[in-house]
């Protein structure tokens, strides 16, 4: 009886050795988890420093962009456009008429295919737009919104010069 006892006393320690090595198990899961987010918490802490960081220097950029922005507009207002000085004289308009710019070769046309269809295009050079742009008079410009859009010089076809092709 006493060698049963002993017996069944040795395996309840067992069972219980197996229940606290379990135990130890788990509060070691819960230990290492705990570990983890608190590096997590730290990690975060840390992230949201930086942010707020970046944050404070991008309101810093944005007042000195604008501090820029206004500074250059100041510099502007009552600035006229129409009297800034031209870069060379204006050409003399019978310089610049249809006639002339067919003679001169100056205006081009080529024949292209757009999505299967034959299109003619007629091109200006950059110089004829720019010279057509200072023949213009100044005083066209003068005491109009800046919205309002003058009229166009058409050619002697009937199409407008102020676009760069021409279908």
């Amino acid at each position: 009886s006493l060698s049963a006892e002993l017996q069944h006393s040795r395996e309840h320690c067992a069972a219980l050795k197996a229940d606290l090595q379990e135990a130890l198990g788990k509060l070691q899961r819960v230990l290492n988890d705990r570990a983890s987010l608190q590096s997590e918490v730290d990690r975060l802490h840390g992230d949201l420093d930086k942010a707020r960081a970046i944050s404070s220097s991008e309101v810093d950029v944005a007042r000195a962009l604008a501090g820029v922005i206004r500074n250059g507009l100041k510099a502007f207002e009552g600035h006229s456009f129409p009297d800034l000085p031209a870069t060379r004289a204006p050409p003399e308009l019978s310089d610049i008429s249809p006639v002339k710019l067919r003679s001169t070769e100056l205006a081009s046309t080529d024949s292209t295919r757009y999505e299967g269809t034959d299109v003619t295009v007629r091109s200006m050079t950059q110089e004829v737009v720019s010279e057509l742009a200072q023949s213009l008079p100044h005083t066209a410009t003068q005491g109009r919104m800046l919205h309002a859009r003058p009229a166009m010089p058409t050619t002697a076809e009937g199409g407008q010069l102020g676009s760069m092709t021409q279908c």
